[in-house]
């Protein structure tokens, strides 16, 4: 009976859709118009055999249980039609930088006068405040800053870069959490 809608691209933002749907949340995927998801041009390292590859593992693993809309946000009718899932929706779930949600009319202040009971969920990697809130918050940065990538690097030996998107990972397990948190206490209070 939950529903999510899920304006995410790339890894962080994604699994933490997934997660929910995953335990049965009904999530509905917004993309862009013309170029979608730009997790959808991520493909592996791993050597030629995955080119031949005609699906996309990494985007459609991160995207499974999703339905999906594609809507152009710059335009008033994308808006709109946003506006009214969002007042029909338990959860609103971006990864988008504060500058670009705020120039398209989303940002906390917006949706939740669209709906009071809207659970508003930024995967970010610099936080919605702040210097660096614009700034991209990729993998390999937040590895870097948080300090994981030292502890799995011996001093003196070149750099070891773990697969899979781990510090995304535990964005979007975090969030995932932190949503499900936010579901039962706006059911209590």
């Amino acid at each position: 009976g939950i529903r999510v809608l899920d304006w995410t691209q790339f890894q962080a933002g994604p699994v933490a859709g997934m997660l929910l749907g995953d335990l049965g949340a009904d999530v509905i995927k917004i993309e862009e118009r013309t170029g979608g998801d730009l997790g959808r041009g991520v493909v592996a390292t791993g050597g030629k055999e995955f080119a031949a590859v005609a699906r996309n593992p990494y985007f459609e693993i991160g995207n499974r249980n999703k339905r999906s809309v594609t809507l152009d946000l710059r335009k008033e009718e994308g808006r709109d039609i946003m506006y009214r899932l969002a007042e029909k929706s338990d959860v609103f779930l971006h990864n988008f930088r504060q500058k670009a949600v705020e120039q398209l009319g989303l940002q906390y202040e917006v949706m939740s006068r669209l709906n009071p009971r809207l659970v508003y969920a930024q995967v970010s990697g610099w936080g919605p405040k702040g210097p660096d809130k614009d700034d991209p918050g990729f993998d390999p940065a937040a590895l870097g800053r948080s300090g994981v990538w030292s502890l799995i690097t011996e001093p003196g030996r070149d750099f070891q870069w773990p697969q899979g998107g781990y510090a995304d990972q535990m964005g979007a397990f975090t969030a995932a959490y932190g949503i499900l948190a936010a579901l039962i206490a706006r059911e209590k209070t």
